[in-house]
């Protein structure tokens, strides 16, 4: 760890966060998204979600508090008793859900500027996503993502 992230600066991370802070948060972009160029972007939304007081509501927490798996996370897992369940608690896992690639880092360390507070699986299938800014467009990509998956 210590090799791969020497030259990366910690204590220039946004919002004051601890260098263990960091590579929890590098932990919840790397579970998030397998495309690299979206890791900014996904960052983006959590350091929004954060400054808006908003819980994260991150799958990814949820299915490492349930113990891992590849099953779809269901409403029952969304009430998990575990301070990993972002949707139940406020903030940042205790603790990273992974081992996070430098890149999934390097976002977290630089996020994406946007105003993006949403994002679901793109319809496509090809493992991007979708951001948006309010709620409804949210709920519209939402819809158009459970479209795809009938």
């Amino acid at each position: 760890f210590e090799t791969e992230t020497a030259s990366l600066d910690f204590d220039a991370a946004p919002n004051g966060l601890s260098a263990q802070e960091v590579v929890t948060l590098a932990s919840l972009v790397e579970r998030e998204t397998a495309v690299a160029d979206e890791r900014p972007l996904v960052a983006s939304v959590i350091y929004n979600r954060l400054d808006e007081g908003m819980r994260l509501q991150i799958d990814a927490a949820i299915v490492y508090a349930r113990g891992g798996g590849s099953d779809r996370v269901t409403y029952d897992d969304l009430e998990i008793d575990s301070p990993y369940n972002v949707y139940e608690h406020d903030g940042l896992t205790p603790g990273p859900i992974c081992s996070p690639s430098v890149s999934s880092i390097e976002a977290a360390l630089e996020p994406a500027q946007t105003d993006y507070l949403y994002y679901v699986a793109s319809p496509e299938g090809d493992g991007s996503h979708n951001f948006s800014s309010d709620y409804e467009q949210f709920e519209k990509d939402r819809e158009a993502y459970l479209e795809s998956q009938q």
